[in-house]
């Protein structure tokens, strides 16, 4: 019998390195991807697209500390080139209007997901099953997918898969409408071909015979969408997110280049938490952005916890974050485990200005959060810092800014990888045309102002040699915003923090008769960005000034003066200090 070097016995087993239950020698595949050793520490090693030109504190430093371990594992074939592609950062509902405009625009284009949404049918699943929320991934690729008259089956999953059970009516009826799809006779499946059908079928099943195993949890099938059910029952089984999206990504025909990623690759549930100006915390997205109909405001059930001087933890960055685990009393504890834990009912719940009301006050810092409510720091996905040295465009999508887009920012590396990108040549800002419940009263220069702190939170975590601080400019090069926005555009301020400011002719919602975007002038705008044809005196002279677009003949302050402009957080108008806003480092004084 065979036995390995360094076994006086011999291996008895099965499956891979074992034939006929005995051990086996296999062969050594060459590693191409490795670490640096100890012995490769006097080699050179090549500047990363993120690290260069950034001047180091100590310049003695080996190159194994000055090159982030995350840009080691990007595969050696980069997706740049004469079609570098686009990075979107964005939200679930708001940024999928756009997918079609960007998809014509380019192949190459990475949709970068938060996934910390409790909302909607994702609480139930959340609540029973636990794992990252891909609400707002199901959705992307729901609308990724091609229509294709010729391929009947495409159309059919598709419907299958964007498919919600009914939110109200018996429980009954909505269970056995749920039976019906597991078993195969639902009408849905009828033009879906049989070799997908057991595909998808198998992943409900096994999800199925996951909340039986939990059927004390009492599992609610109301509202219940089956594109969530088969991600869901994918990424159980492989035990990844990822495997799960790519799955998905094969059986509806989305292919490479385009791409979905999570912010996070996690097989665990994240939360989110806001802390406010009154120093309130609020627990949760789905508390954030839109409360459940059952939820209140003021109420601790609302994900609402009042501060205590006593308890609070200490940040990297030497700020104070409530612990909520010692906040508490033991009876507000269980109760806070269970908010946490998201298995409070939020799969009903209204984004409408009457019911998601304004905040009491303005968020002020927004951190992830684990079960018992102590901030965590989680890394980002490797794939979201490799992009960020490849691609050519990053887009700041429409959406909400504190749920949506800034938990995407805040991990470690990601300020660093955006301010320091040597491919990024495009930082579109693409401003909403409303204020929501997270941004009352919030002007442009609020917006640039939050995301800027967030990306800047994150070089922090980044080590002691990286900046602490950037400007606006280094995250943001245009802003995009309504000719009709609500939002107040100070474009003089704007572009005194060397921010380019891209007007774009918008329309009325007809339901709504809110302005928002229009798909054809909006992708033409892009367009000229992406190609460098825009025209700043042309887009100004075609489109007419409105109230809320403002461009004072001020003369031009010097770039001493550049971060002198700041919006006052209590009426929203913009102000000049005698001092920057934020100090400016040796590499970007040089520049």
């Amino acid at each position: 019998m065979n036995s390995l070097p360094g076994m006086t016995g011999p291996l008895i087993g099965n499956g891979p390195g074992y034939k006929n239950g005995e051990a086996i020698a296999l062969p050594i595949l060459p590693t191409f991807n490795r670490r640096l050793s100890v012995n490769d520490k006097q080699r050179p090693v090549p500047t990363s697209p993120i690290t260069s030109g950034h001047v180091v504190a100590n310049e003695t430093a080996t190159a194994a500390t000055t090159t982030p371990p995350s840009t080691a594992t990007c595969p050696s074939q980069a997706r740049g080139g004469p079609d570098a592609g686009i990075l979107v950062f964005s939200g679930g509902t708001a940024c999928n209007s756009l997918v079609q405009i960007l998809q014509g625009m380019s192949p190459n284009i990475t949709y970068v997901l938060g996934i910390s949404d409790n909302g909607g049918s994702t609480s139930e699943i959340l609540r029973v099953l636990d794992g990252p929320a891909i609400g707002d991934i199901r959705s992307r690729l729901i609308r990724l997918i091609k229509p294709d008259p010729l391929d009947i089956g495409r159309t059919a999953i598709q419907e299958l898969l964007g498919y919600r059970l009914p939110g109200h009516g018996g429980e009954n009826a909505i269970k056995n409408e749920w039976v019906e799809i597991v078993e195969g006779s639902h009408r849905l499946w009828m033009h879906i071909p049989s070799e997908k059908k057991e595909v998808i079928r198998g992943f409900l099943i096994y999800i199925q015979s996951e909340i039986l195993k939990r059927a004390h949890k009492r599992f609610s099938f109301a509202n219940g969408s089956i594109g969530n059910f088969f991600l869901t029952g994918a990424r159980m089984f492989f035990g990844s997110l990822e495997s799960a999206i790519f799955l998905f990504a094969a059986i509806t025909g989305i292919n490479e280049p385009t791409r979905v990623i999570p912010v996070i690759n996690t097989n665990h549930g994240i939360a989110i938490a806001a802390l406010l100006k009154n120093g309130h915390t609020i627990l949760g997205q789905c508390a954030i952005s839109h409360p459940s109909l059952a939820a209140s405001g003021d109420s601790f059930s609302g994900g609402h916890v009042r501060p205590s001087a006593a308890s609070a933890s200490t940040t990297p960055d030497g700020s104070k974050t409530p612990d909520l685990a010692t906040m508490l009393s033991s009876s507000q504890q269980e109760d806070s485990f269970s908010t946490l834990k998201l298995i409070q009912n939020n799969i009903h719940f209204d984004k409408t200005p009457t019911r998601s009301s304004s905040l009491q006050s303005r968020i002020t810092r927004l951190y992830y959060i684990n079960e018992y409510g102590q901030e965590i720091f989680p890394p980002p996905n490797p794939k979201l810092l490799c992009s960020l040295a490849e691609m050519e465009t990053l887009v700041y999508s429409i959406g909400s800014l504190y749920t949506s887009i800034i938990p995407c920012l805040i991990l470690k590396d990601v300020g660093r990888g955006i301010a320091e990108s040597r491919s990024l040549k495009n930082k579109v800002f693409m401003l909403n045309g409303t204020n929501d419940r997270e941004t009352p009263d919030y002007t442009a220069l609020d917006f640039i102002w939050a995301l800027t702190d967030a990306l800047n939170s994150s070089l922090k975590l980044s080590g002691q040699f990286w900046p602490r601080e950037y400007r606006p400019s280094k995250y943001i090069t245009h802003l995009i915003y309504l000719d009709n926005s609500e939002v107040q555009v100070d474009t003089w301020g704007v572009e005194k923090l060397g921010i380019e400011c891209v007007p774009c002719v918008g329309r009325r919602d007809p339901s709504s008769d809110r302005p928002i975007y229009d798909e054809r002038i909006l992708g033409k705008t892009l367009e000229a960005l992406l190609d460098g044809t825009w025209s700043a005196s042309a887009a100004f002279s075609s489109s007419s000034t409105t109230a809320n677009s403002t461009r004072p003949s001020t003369p031009a302050q010097p770039a001493s003066d550049i971060n002198a402009s700041k919006t006052n957080g209590t009426n929203g108008t913009s102000t000049s200090t005698s001092t920057s806003r934020l100090p400016l480092t040796t590499s970007e004084i040089s520049t």
